[in-house]
């Protein structure tokens, strides 16, 4: 079902909504709602930042590595052995906490909203298979392995609850605009001329719609439209999805909290194609639809890959000043911030990814690995989550382990936790538990995935907390992804520098159960 479609079907203006205003209160003394002419809902004003605020200054950024910004690099030198000087101070944003104290009432100005629906599987595969016909596009699928009524099915009743919302919108008359995941509609104009952002999909549509919101002020909010085959955990709690009124009551009566939930800022070095923003979705739609001449980049031999002595011959050996051949390096901030994490690794996964990472304060050190997770306390139950938890039959391969140690030490200490599931799942998630933290929390959780351990790599911390990050590619292929949208080239010489600012979270809301 097409956007035409449906406003046909719903009688709605998908681009902008009724013009009158949401003109809703809660009454200081019982918690009604007032009449709607009675008063309007209104936002304290918040000082804007100031646009020197929104990067690092130039001498900041990257002090020991020869780098200016927009500066040509002459004489690149080996990793400095100085720390904290890739990271810049927090700046003041009025609070030093995450959220505002509680005794202020919360208020949520809700006169113009943007409506971001996620791009549905069948429309995903229409655009892979443009130009053909319905009855082509099902047999395509059907070729394929894939079930066309199963995907039809999804996006009708995806657009059913996206229209349900654009009906209660309509009714309270708030204006909309309606836009799609990953296409134009969705701008900063579009943000910046809206009050809130409402995401219908699930939460890579909220990530998705998170990544164009700068403004600390601006409230992201989610509905899961497609519950049973969506988690949606960062969108409002399953009985929401069809009360949507509800939800917006309870906004307009100050029933909620306001959750800042941290993001990771990123402030790169590197030529001019590092800094050019690849959509995930769109390059993955180009491969299926052109693999034949796709290319991937040429990979050393396994042999040859583990022989790392004439990378350290490179890193021994920089370039003297006055080569004809100069290097342009820039130095400057990613456009998007991470809300769930910042991955970095090999295009081609079974590639080792080589890099140099800096924790804090700590030295310098050299790992090899299927790639480096750095998660919020927001991704910190997601894919992190997963990559730092053990499986149940992990727990009991250690728990045997551990029992036949003590039996050889005539120990007669029985482990009945070895036949009891319920232990052992006890144990698998009391381990993963120590690796989840708060949204608002501003800290960071890097996580190696298959660390190289041998004889020249060591990782003696797989997972471990931190303030900030510093990483330096060495590898051949290589992207730093963010909230697994956004990706950018990151190969060999790059530089990133990750940390949490108070003026980079992102406005979300916790509504008051009953």
């Amino acid at each position: 079902m097409s956007t035409k479609v449906l406003a046909a079907t719903y009688g709605i203006n998908l681009c902008r909504g009724g013009r009158n205003v949401f003109k809703v209160a809660r009454n200081s003394v019982n918690g009604c709602r007032q009449s709607p002419t009675l008063a309007l809902l209104s936002q304290q004003k918040t000082e804007s930042l100031k646009a020197s605020n929104a990067t690092f200054s130039t001498e900041s950024c990257l002090l020991t590595s020869g780098i200016r910004r927009q500066g040509t690099l002459s004489a690149p030198s080996a990793v400095s052995s100085d720390k904290g000087d890739h990271f810049h101070q927090d700046m003041e944003v009025g609070t030093s906490t995450s959220t505002p104290p509680a005794s202020h009432t919360p208020l949520i100005k809700l006169n113009k909203v943007a409506v971001v629906g996620k791009m549905t599987r069948y429309e995903f595969e229409k655009q892979r298979y443009d130009g053909f016909s319905e009855n082509e596009f099902k047999k395509a699928l059907t070729v394929k392995g894939s079930r066309y009524e199963t995907l039809l099915a999804q996006h009708e009743k995806h657009m059913i609850n996206l229209g349900k919302i654009l009906d209660v919108l309509k009714r309270k008359g708030i204006e909309y605009r309606v836009c799609t995941r990953g296409e134009a509609t969705y701008s900063k104009d579009t943000v910046d001329w809206a009050d809130a952002v409402i995401t219908a999909g699930g939460d890579g549509t909220f990530l998705s719609a998170a990544s164009k919101i700068k403004n600390r002020e601006k409230p992201l909010i989610g509905i899961n439209t497609d519950p049973e085959r969506s988690e949606g955990h960062l969108c409002l709690p399953p009985k929401y999805n069809s009360n949507f009124e509800e939800a917006l009551d309870k906004l307009a009566d100050s029933k909620f909290q306001w959750l800042y939930r941290q993001r990771i800022r990123i402030t790169m070095t590197g030529s001019k194609a590092n800094f050019k923003p690849l959509d995930n979705g769109s390059m993955l739609q180009e491969r299926m639809r052109d693999h034949s001449n796709h290319h991937s980049s040429t990979y050393f031999s396994v042999l040859d890959s583990d022989d790392d002595s004439f990378l350290m011959q490179r890193n021994a050996n920089p370039l003297e000043e006055g080569v004809s051949h100069k290097l342009q390096s820039y130095c400057d901030v990613l456009p998007v911030l991470a809300l769930n994490e910042v991955f970095i690794g090999e295009s081609l996964a079974s590639v080792p990814s080589y890099y140099e990472l800096q924790v804090d304060n700590d030295p310098s050190e050299k790992h090899k690995s299927s790639g480096l997770c750095i998660s919020t306390g927001t991704g910190s139950t997601a894919w992190s989550y997963n990559i730092c938890r053990l499986h149940t039959k992990t727990v009991k391969s250690v728990l045997e382990i551990v029992k036949r140690l003590l039996a050889n030490n005539n120990d007669t200490t029985k482990y009945d936790a070895l036949s009891d599931d319920e232990v052992l799942k006890e144990v698998t998630e009391r381990h993963g538990d120590t690796f989840i933290f708060d949204a608002a929390e501003r800290k960071l959780l890097c996580s190696i995935r298959d660390p190289m351990q041998n004889k020249v790599y060591h990782c003696n911390t797989p997972h471990r907390f931190a303030e900030k990050l510093f990483i330096r590619s060495r590898c051949w292929d290589a992207t730093l992804c963010v909230d697994g949208d956004t990706s950018f080239v990151f190969n060999d010489g790059a530089t990133a520098a990750l940390q949490v600012l108070p003026e980079d979270a992102l406005k979300t809301v916790v509504l008051d159960e009953d």
